[in-house]
């Protein structure tokens, strides 16, 4: 069971109000969701792990403005202009920079990982050379 429009015109007459509303509210999460886990890395951080704090707030901010700006400009383009389908051309770019984020964050967890090692084999004055624990590290 469907919808069955013919044109444009129905159709954009039902579905505009709870499209612009679930825009409002996508931009509204991303951006929400960017600064709560910065506000939480940036006061949770601890002196030993200040580095790799500020490259996972760089990370959350850069790709939480991303996806926050390209919600806001979608949502523009559907108020700006209701009766054509640009905002079509935005939907596309977020679901690819969502797409783009998530392997992103699956990409740096292993070089946050080796990081994280390399740093503590420092304190410990090992290098990745004298040390069998930096072989299988990244296990």
């Amino acid at each position: 069971m469907g919808f069955h429009y013919s044109t444009w015109e129905p159709f954009k007459d039902h579905i505009y109000l709870p499209l612009t509303v679930s825009m409002g509210l996508a931009a509204l999460e991303d951006t929400l969701m960017a600064l709560v886990l910065a506000y939480y890395l940036h006061d949770k951080r601890a002196q030993g792990s200040m580095q790799m704090v500020t490259r996972l707030l760089a990370y959350i901010i850069g790709t939480g403005a991303l996806t926050s700006l390209i919600a806001i400009m979608e949502l523009v383009a559907i108020l700006a202009s209701p009766n054509t389908l640009l905002f079509l051309s935005f939907v596309l770019i977020y679901a690819k920079i969502y797409t783009n984020s998530a392997l992103l964050s699956l990409n740096l967890r292993q070089y946050h990982r080796n990081v994280l090692h390399e740093v503590v084999l420092s304190d410990r004055g090992m290098t990745p050379n004298n040390s069998t624990t930096w072989m299988t590290a990244s296990c």
